[in-house]
């Protein structure tokens, strides 16, 4: 019986899920693939942030989309 993953086996897996982009989505973004980015990947960009600066979920978005080479924004 397979059982489920704890909390700490996903953050620490090694890479995001890279996903074919979903079929409802494809005629309004377009065909290509999505990133689900693991936390330790969206903390580290964050942690880059200079202290007393925003940073918003587009600049994290565009951030991680180009280190997988995959589509930026849906």
């Amino acid at each position: 019986m397979k059982t489920k993953k704890t909390w700490k086996e996903k953050i620490e897996e090694p890479q995001g899920k890279i996903v074919a982009m979903p079929q409802i989505w494809i005629r309004r973004y377009g065909e290509g693939r999505l990133l689900i980015p693991r936390p330790l990947d969206i903390d580290e960009l964050i942690g880059k942030t200079p202290k007393r600066k925003l940073i918003t979920q587009s600049p994290i978005r565009a951030g991680l989309a180009s280190r997988h080479q995959v589509q930026s924004r849906p």
